[in-house]
């Protein structure tokens, strides 16, 4: 019979005895095997155990989200719910002033009278809207004057971002002011000016610029359809489009920037 194959180890301690001792060829290539196969399953083990972790860090990511969307939507809501009762109260005072309803006025675009138009169609200034809108002078754009500089809000909705001159460690540097709304809501021009560009944008969709011939400009954005062509004369609180989700959006809102000799500011301050 053969004899065994064997691998012999020596141990020589520092300032001791030497040790020896032999292991089968076979055993010893077992547990290199063993050795290996455990290697192997750490690292495997290490890489699920990771993703393991990262998912489990995507789902609490998620699950905030989901719960910022749901109040999100709450405050759309509760918008919408605001936006109907201004509409019964505007349609009241509309009533109360005299103002010439659509039938009476009867010119329409894609269906529905314009707010200006109405006006325009007054020609003379009621004293109700003068006491209302000092600024307002029967049709015709201010040639100086508060009503030339930018003053309110656009819309009405929730503001989801505001002004960032300056990038942070999370988001990007910010221009304006995003409003969430529905799509298809009025949005008012905030100072009488010329219109100076109404047309597609690939990042803000279709685009609405006014000149107020101050050093001012206003910007709205992520329209969904355009009530002004590029020159048209608008006063402050005219409809010059219908908010909607164009260009670069993440969900229906409005992009509202305010410009002052070609640099933005902060919208916040002329609200």
């Amino acid at each position: 019979m053969a004899a065994m194959r064997t691998i012999s180890f020596l141990v020589v301690p520092e300032g001791g005895r030497l040790f020896n001792f032999r292991l089968p060829i076979f055993f010893f290539r077992l547990l290199v095997g063993v050795l290996g196969l455990a290697v192997v399953a750490l690292i495997v083990g290490s890489f699920f155990y990771g993703k393991l972790l990262y998912n489990s860090s995507r789902l609490g990511k998620i699950q905030a989200e989901n719960r910022r969307l749901l109040e999100y939507n709450a405050k759309v809501l509760e918008i919408e719910r605001e936006l109907e009762r201004n509409r019964e109260l505007t349609a009241m005072i509309v009533s109360a002033a005299g103002i010439p309803t659509e039938k009476e006025v009867g010119r329409r675009r894609g269906g529905e009278t314009l707010l200006g138009e109405v006006l325009s169609a007054h020609l003379q200034p009621h004293p109700f809207w003068e006491k209302l809108f000092p600024a307002y002078v029967g049709g015709m754009i201010p040639t100086q004057g508060a009503a030339r500089i930018p003053r309110g809000l656009p819309l009405l909705g929730y503001i989801t971002r505001g002004f960032a001159e300056e990038p942070d460690l999370f988001k990007s540097a910010h221009t304006g002011t995003d409003i969430a709304v529905t799509e298809g809501t009025a949005v008012l021009a905030t100072a009488s000016g010329v219109v100076k560009f109404a047309g597609w944008d690939d990042t803000y969709g279709y685009l609405v610029i006014i000149e107020h011939h101050n050093g001012y400009e206003t910007l709205y954005g992520h329209n969904s359809n355009l009530r002004v062509s590029s020159g048209d004369l608008v006063n402050q609180a005219d409809i010059i489009a219908l908010s909607g989700n164009t260009g670069h959006s993440t969900g229906p809102h409005l992009h509202y920037e305010i410009r002052k000799d070609g640099k933005p500011v902060d919208p916040k301050e002329f609200f």
